[in-house]
């Protein structure tokens, strides 16, 4: 009974404590917790019920601070709050590491006058893990998958003692639990907040199957520079976060900003100790950086790089770790026309005659030749696991010759997916260690420099853009202001960018017109997409495009502001490409239009045809693109309409450059020119 009163004691001196230092209104306790400020200036938690420990936790921090200090002192797992399955067994010290840790250093919190915890589960966990340190990792845009288009971001937990092969490594990665859905509802869902998203734990090497291997995706992979006790306190978190569900959104509470919080959380003193470092003139206790908005906002996963960037000190030199697509047009760039049909003949007829012509090569030339048809026929086989036999004894028959050459091999190796993928993925709550189910593989080399080889994010410019404008008309002339959420045209500077990608939201054009003296509407894009995919014997991906908005119709007779239509626009085709003089992409594409609108005369139109254009891209500062296009309306008393475009852009800085746009559109004719910002 004494000691009972003695802990009851020591629990209220520290209540009294909270409520007079407000210790709920840290910034630390609110991104332990995921609290985000509304509109109204309360606070609303966007975890789920399983996360907290008084019944209106989501919304009232001070609460919950209090019932986590309250069932810090129960001597059995909390029955305050019903927990995840994997949970309910768990003392609330052991669920919450991280806010124990927390408020153990902001209340002085004396941890022998509170019953002693050992935490079996999260310390298996979390040594199983063995984090030392962590690496942010980028993928690449794909533009087949919603979820993918802007790229996607995750952490990498690094072993601390450096043996493992990186492949070997944990990482961290919020996704969507989207039960397998495609199409229309997956997008609307994604938008709408329709899917629940969680953190899952996942071996590296899994991830590199599928977005390296089968989405085709570069990876780049950022080490982050965080102390030790940093690193651990992102695992603490990281284990409080696995099973519960937050709202996912496509670009707003992604994968890029749900990682803002989690390494805020992990470089984030508690907001006493900080002072006192202050105090003292110590920065290390101090927290280091401030990157979690305080309303999510608009965020793509490049935008989780650059905000990382300006932090001092924080990002290292990025690593580039090339897609099995971007390896194999590398080895087959190696190779001389008639080297690449060998190449492709080993692959294609399957027999010995196939290989004969290498022997009257020399071994370094029979290597690259060996290569570039390792390559392809991975490439052709999707990297499935389930691939045939006659496959298997091809893939076999080509490494055992090559195996006999000594050169080097110039590629990042992976182990096979055939045997990647017989480890299964992590339990969120049970993690099996890499390193006693799975065979290291082969040493890494360096890939061998080549032009146009994708370069890092970073570097790339910033994904929203505002621009200013004037032009001309064939009897007037109008100002414009333009404003685009995201993110990328082809005529957008595309370092940092995949070649061949046009991907734009939420790009409003408004537009005054002198003579009229009118100011309306010019465009509003809502989604347009735009997939160059160069096809040549050994890749061959369709061309294909998307886009629908608002528009002013071509319709002659009628005024501009009174011309808009919604319109949606889908097309597929073929690109191919040259380097006359350094790339030029030439591509068609047969197009289906609908339009809706009172600017037809039966309010709608629908027909199609023909789209033609080339993309030139022959310096670092300029490039231009020439389209042509005739739509041509069987349905809706429409008039044909017959488009010419010619833009060109100047790159003055990695954020502004200049346009100059020449456009036929029906009757209409137009010259424009902007100067146009990235922030």
């Amino acid at each position: 009974m004494p000691q009972e009163n003695a802990a009851s004691t020591y629990l209220g001196s520290l209540l009294e404590a909270a409520r007079r230092e407000r210790v709920w209104q840290d910034r630390a306790w609110r991104l332990l917790l995921h609290y985000e400020k509304t509109w109204l200036g309360s606070f609303r938690s966007e975890a789920d019920s399983k996360f907290f420990l008084f019944p209106s936790g989501k919304t009232d921090p001070q609460a919950e601070l209090e019932a986590t200090l309250t069932a810090f002192f129960q001597e059995s797992a909390s029955t305050l709050q019903a927990a995840a399955p994997s949970q309910s067994d768990q003392h609330p010290q052991c669920r919450f590491p991280a806010r124990y840790a927390w408020l153990k250093a902001r209340l002085d919190l004396d941890a022998s006058k509170l019953p002693g915890q050992d935490c079996p589960a999260f310390k298996k966990w979390r040594d199983t893990i063995g984090a030392g340190s962590v690496t942010l990792v980028f993928a690449s845009t794909y533009l087949d998958n919603a979820a993918s288009m802007y790229g996607h971001t995750f952490l990498r937990l690094d072993d601390k003692n450096g043996a493992k092969n990186p492949l070997l490594n944990y990482a961290l990665n919020f996704g969507a639990e989207t039960r397998g859905e495609v199409g229309f509802l997956y997008a609307i869902r994604g938008l709408t907040g329709g899917y629940a998203g969680r953190f899952k734990p996942a071996p590296y090497y899994l991830l590199i199957q599928e977005y390296s291997h089968v989405e085709s995706r570069d990876l780049w992979e950022y080490p982050l520079r965080l102390e030790p006790g940093e690193v651990e306190r992102l695992i603490q978190h990281a284990w409080e976060l696995r099973e519960m569900d937050f709202p996912y959104y496509f670009l707003k509470k992604n994968c890029s900003y749900q990682l803002l919080p989690i390494l805020e959380v992990a470089a984030s003193a508690s907001d006493k100790s900080a002072k006192t470092a202050r105090a003292e003139n110590d920065p290390r206790a101090a927290p280091r950086f401030k990157i979690t908005p305080d309303r999510a906002s608009w965020m793509i996963p490049a935008d989780t790089v650059r905000i990382l960037q300006k932090q001092p000190g924080l990002l290292g030199e990025p690593k580039r770790r090339a897609s099995h697509l971007t390896t194999l047009r590398i080895k087959r760039r190696e190779l001389s026309v008639r080297e690449a049909a060998l190449a492709k003949d080993i692959v294609d007829k399957s027999t010995e005659g196939a290989f004969a012509p290498l022997r009257s090569l020399p071994a370094q030339r029979q290597a690259a030749i060996l290569d570039a048809a390792e390559e392809y026929l991975l490439y052709r086989s999707g990297y499935r696991l389930d691939s045939s036999g006659s496959l298997d004894a091809r893939e076999r028959e080509i490494l055992v010759r090559r195996s006999k050459l000594p050169t080097e091999r110039y590629r990042e190796e992976v182990p096979p997916p055939k045997v990647l993928g017989k480890r299964p993925i992590l339990p969120a709550d049970s993690v099996q260690s890499a390193a006693s189910t799975q065979p290291s593989g082969p040493k890494s080399t360096t890939v061998r420099e080549t032009p146009n080889f994708p370069s890092s994010p970073d570097r790339g410019h910033p994904t929203a853009r505002i621009g200013l404008g004037a032009g001309a008309t064939r009897d007037s002339t109008f100002e414009e202001i333009s404003w685009r959420g995201a993110l990328h045209d082809l005529l957008d500077p595309s370092e940092g960018y995949t070649e061949g990608h046009h991907l734009e939201m939420g790009h409003l054009r408004l537009r005054y017109d002198r003579k009229s003296d009118h100011a309306y509407l010019q465009e509003l894009v809502l989604f347009r997409m735009l997939s160059l995919s160069p096809w040549d014997d050994w890749i061959r991906r369709p061309t294909w495009n998307i886009d629908t908005g608002l528009d002013v119709a071509e319709e002659p007779g009628n005024a501009p502001w009174r011309s808009l239509y919604y319109k949606f626009n889908l097309g597929g085709g073929l690109a191919f490409q040259t380097s006359f003089w350094r790339q030029e992409t030439f591509y068609a594409l047969l197009q289906a239009d609908l339009g809706l609108g009172s600017a037809f005369r039966d309010d709608y139109r629908l027909g199609g045809g023909p789209a033609a254009g080339i993309l030139l891209a022959e310096t670092d500062f300029w490039r231009a693109q020439f389209e042509a296009a005739y739509l041509g309306y069987a349905l809706g008393g429409s008039s044909p309409n017959f488009r010419l475009s010619l833009g060109q852009h100047v790159r003055i800085t990695q954020a502004s450059g200049l346009r100059l746009n020449l456009e036929k559109r029906g009757p209409r004719e137009e010259i424009r020119g902007a100067w146009v910002a990235y922030f």
